[in-house]
């Protein structure tokens, strides 16, 4: 059997899949310190693998691996030789992956010097990110990681020159707190139906704004302390070789994506962990943290522009025929007392020009004399009128009765008082008093109670006007307080939400990307399975 293409074996095999070669990798993998992989098995493999993959690397790199298993490294070269023409940087990567997880240190530090040599900074495909994760994971040497470290500094030094390009990544961190900012939910304490109803504020989305600093903080601490489930460093080797093969695939089947190295952190930064492990989200996070306070200093301005001056409430005032509208503005409710003032000005106005119209003018002091003076003439001289002229006298009273209580009024009062005199006169005997003066105190009585029609009539209507301008004075004025507290309240919440932008200033001034790269090889790393 020849070595590529010309055996009866090839003839009977048909092309593997991309997705076989993987899953065959993987088996090969497992099984490669079981003793369960003979030689022939082995060869058979190889063979298989040569003449049916479809000019992808993973099949000509595991030929190579297991030609070299089988001990036939003439084989092994030649399958090598295919996978680096085949994509140089995966193959140098796969092996690099291979070399730590078999604790080669020399051969891991030739595939990686091969493997970084064909990076360039600006244009750095996906599988880039499983030699961070070896970095930022602890999983290299010390030498191995201080490469890595430098062409990382160097990369990142370099681009930040670039103002396009750290203004992309400002944007993306900007439209990351955007739906930060709209996942920020309202407790009930924070409804504020009254200020919702002001014009040219929205009340909801200002409040979303204020909470913003404190919820991204939150959830960058969150993410900066999550600790994953231990694993062995061992372990952790073979998961990242595992995860490199699952994840790769042919141009066929996905084309590589490129990307400048700081714009592959801000991607890692937002993974959200559905592809890169913690270690890395946290360093990227690091590196990144000047961009992510940019894109919050942008946040909090376009919050601070939308809050208005003042917020704007209307009163429409009307009572008893008048009609004013106040119009009262505040930002924080401390102006309350300057809105009351303003309300009274008008209220007090309407009622000085309602009692204006119950003023006790001539006429009402006329008839009050009258009427006193009608009752000191009946008391002092009426015994005497009454005995000589007792029908003038009766006349006399109908017509002042008439006076104050109108024609018909007036004779039903002097009917009803000649009916109590008459009754009284009968019932009474002299010996309590003489008829004249019963007829006396009625008729007194009588007047006493026109005096009080008449007080009534124009001090008691102004003592009811002026309660009834109390009460409604009273209730516009919890409206403004109402108004003035909602103001109140929401200024309180907004400017505590707004300083916790300091917080997350302090917290991002403290973040180091070193510290996120695990260089103990010896404790067990801990990465996301």
């Amino acid at each position: 059997m020849t070595a590529y293409g010309q055996s009866e074996y090839a003839s009977r095999t048909a092309l593997l899949s991309s997705r076989d070669v993987r899953v065959m990798t993987q088996g090969i993998l497992k099984n490669m310190d079981t003793g369960l992989l003979t030689k022939e098995t082995l060869q058979k493999k190889a063979e298989e693998l040569l003449v049916s993959a479809d000019d992808y690397w993973m099949a000509y790199g595991l030929a190579a691996l297991i030609c070299w298993l089988a001990d036939d490294r003439v084989k092994a070269q030649q399958a090598l030789q295919r996978a680096l023409q085949a994509d140089d940087q995966k193959t140098s990567l796969f092996f690099f992956l291979l070399s730590l997880r078999e604790e080669r240190d020399h051969a891991a530090d030739v595939w990686l010097a091969r493997y970084l040599g064909q990076q360039d900074g600006s244009s750095l495909a996906e599988h880039f990110q499983y030699c961070m994760e070896a970095y930022t994971d602890g999983l290299m040497n010390m030498s191995g990681s201080r490469h890595v470290e430098g062409r990382l500094n160097d990369w990142k030094s370099e681009q930040c020159q670039d103002a396009r390009l750290i203004q992309q990544q400002i944007q993306t961190w900007h439209d990351w707190f955007d739906k930060e900012r709209s996942s920020v939910t309202l407790n009930e304490d924070e409804q504020f139906k009254l200020l919702k109803k002001a014009p040219k504020a929205s009340v909801e989305e200002l409040l979303q704004g204020a909470h913003l600093p404190g919820k991204a903080l939150d959830d960058l601490q969150k993410l900066m302390d999550d600790d994953e489930a231990s694993v062995a460093k061992e372990q952790a080797k073979s998961v990242l070789l595992e995860r490199f093969i699952e994840a790769d695939r042919s141009e066929e089947e996905q084309p590589s994506v490129y990307k400048p190295y700081i714009s592959w952190l801000t991607d890692w930064c937002l993974d959200d962990g559905e592809k890169a492990v913690i270690s890395l989200r946290q360093y990227a996070i690091a590196s990144s943290k000047d961009w992510i306070r940019s894109a919050a200093d942008d946040a909090q301005g376009e919050t601070v522009q939308k809050l208005p001056d003042s917020f704007e409430f209307f009163s429409n005032l009307s009572y008893e025929g008048h009609v004013d509208k106040l119009t009262f503005y505040s930002i924080d409710g401390r102006n309350e007392r300057d809105h009351l003032s303003a309300l009274h000005t008008i209220i007090d106005a309407w009622q000085k020009e309602e009692l204006s119209k119950h003023r006790p003018g001539w006429t009402v002091v006329a008839m009050l004399f009258c009427i006193i003076g009608g009752g000191a003439l009946l008391y002092y001289g009426g015994g005497w009128v009454l005995d000589n002229h007792p029908f003038m006298l009766l006349a006399g009273v109908a017509l002042l009765c008439m006076a104050f209580a109108g024609p018909i009024g007036g004779l039903i009062v002097t009917a009803i008082l000649a009916g109590i005199t008459a009754f009284l006169m009968n019932a009474i005997t002299a010996a309590y008093a003489s008829h004249q003066y019963i007829f006396i105190t009625a008729c007194v009585l009588i007047l006493a109670g026109l005096s009080f029609k008449v007080y009534y009539a124009t001090f008691g209507i102004r003592r009811k006007l002026e309660k009834q301008f109390k009460q409604y004075a009273w209730e516009e004025e919890n409206c403004i307080c109402r108004c003035m507290a909602e103001t109140a309240d929401f200024y309180d919440y907004y400017t505590k939400g707004m300083e916790r932008q300091q917080d997350l200033h302090a917290f991002l001034d403290g973040l180091s990307a070193s510290d996120y790269v695990r260089r103990n090889q010896g404790s067990a790393r801990r990465i996301r399975i």
